[in-house]
């Protein structure tokens, strides 16, 4: 696919999330909250890893960082536009839960674990070079944000598992939309945590 038309499919279905978000919001405001948080860190991801590339002199368009950020991107919203389109028929009266539900739930959240687990092996980290292959004289920044983002997809999809497995059917059209940021904010908390730990240790170690 080319870059400008990968480009145009991720926004569309960004704003096509943006639009459910809005559009369900006078039925239930925190479902649509947590969507709209999903999308601007989406956006925010993917804003960002181009501000990285320009800064390192970088061909955006052409680096397969861009790539599969945004394929990833695309998964994900696709999927959270499915999420929404169910509760929206769900909510009309049109579908009802059964168990065929669950298991399509579980499915999805086993392809999002799969997909963040292969985010930190396929990205490559932006460097100064045309190419934007590995930098290796400075990795870290890029190693960084694949972790970030493979994190979160491993620990949203278990989370979107888990809420199809165990929450009543009436309830997870709205608690699945809550795994991106219940994801994030769990690896900004265990990030702090460890970064405290750190500096307790260092001060016992090296006491003034």
């Amino acid at each position: 696919m080319r870059p400008h038309t990968q480009t145009i499919i991720a926004s569309i279905l960004l704003l096509l999330n943006t639009g459910m978000a809005i559009a369900l919001w006078p039925d239930n405001s925190n479902r649509s909250l947590a969507l709209l948080i999903t999308i601007a860190v989406f956006a925010a991801v993917w804003l960002s890893c181009r501000l990285l590339a320009k800064r390192k002199g970088c061909d955006w368009s052409s680096s397969k960082a861009r790539r599969d950020i945004i394929g990833a991107i695309t998964m994900a919203s696709l999927i959270l536009l499915a999420a929404s389109l169910a509760i929206a028929l769900r909510d009309a009266g049109t579908i009802q839960g059964d168990l065929s539900k669950r298991f399509v739930g579980v499915i999805i959240g086993a392809v999002l674990v799969v997909m963040g687990n292969a985010m930190p092996k396929k990205l490559a980290p932006i460097d100064c070079n045309g190419s934007c292959t590995i930098n290796t004289t400075d990795p870290a920044r890029a190693q960084k944000l694949q972790r970030f983002m493979g994190w979160t997809f491993v620990l949203a999809g278990l989370i979107y598992m888990g809420i199809w497995i165990t929450i009543d059917l009436d309830k997870t059209g709205t608690a699945v939309l809550f795994a991106f940021p219940a994801a994030i904010a769990i690896i900004i908390f265990a990030r702090l945590s460890a970064l405290r730990h750190a500096r307790s240790k260092a001060k016992l170690d090296h006491p003034v």
